[in-house]
């Protein structure tokens, strides 16, 4: 099972999941919180199939990635860009039909204000995102991560997802 690992995304992930989730307890912001989920679920999936960049920074808490099949935002296009088997142990595949339906929301749904914005909210892409999160952060861990931010999740500021 060959996969990019890629610490720090994981964690970016994690802050924006975890934004969605917070952003849910509040009056009017569940359009804010999906975006945040969107936006969370499209770094965790693109994490995969990122590399570390060559500089000065990798090897290090603060390393950075570049996405190796170019720019993209298309959660269905993510997710079919992983190893197959990878994504059936962690649990992907049984999100397809939520991928899916918000395959480019973030990119067409941010500005809520605009013209052929998706409007409403059923919260399935925080919900994926987080089950997504929670299966790769225990991939993380069987694989002995030496990341500590990996090593000390769930007992990190904010906790567990």
């Amino acid at each position: 099972m060959s996969a990019s690992q890629a610490p720090f995304m994981l964690e970016t992930a994690y802050y924006y999941l975890r934004a969605a989730k917070i952003l849910l307890r509040e009056p009017k912001m569940e359009f804010v919180a999906q975006i945040n989920g969107a936006l969370g679920t499209e770094i965790l999936l693109k994490s995969f199939r990122s590399v570390p960049e060559e500089n000065d920074k990798k090897g290090t808490l603060a390393e950075e990635y570049k996405f190796i099949d170019g720019r993209m935002h298309k959660l269905t296009a993510l997710a079919s860009s992983i190893d197959e088997k990878l994504c059936r142990k962690l649990k992907i595949d049984q999100h397809k039909q939520t991928i899916q339906r918000y395959d480019d929301y973030f990119i067409n749904s941010r500005y809520h204000y605009e013209k052929n914005v998706t409007h409403g909210y059923d919260g399935m892409i925080i919900v994926a995102g987080i089950e997504i999160f929670r299966e790769t952060i225990a991939w993380y861990k069987e694989t002995n991560s030496s990341d500590p931010w990996i090593i000390n999740y769930p007992n990190i500021p904010g906790g567990e997802l």
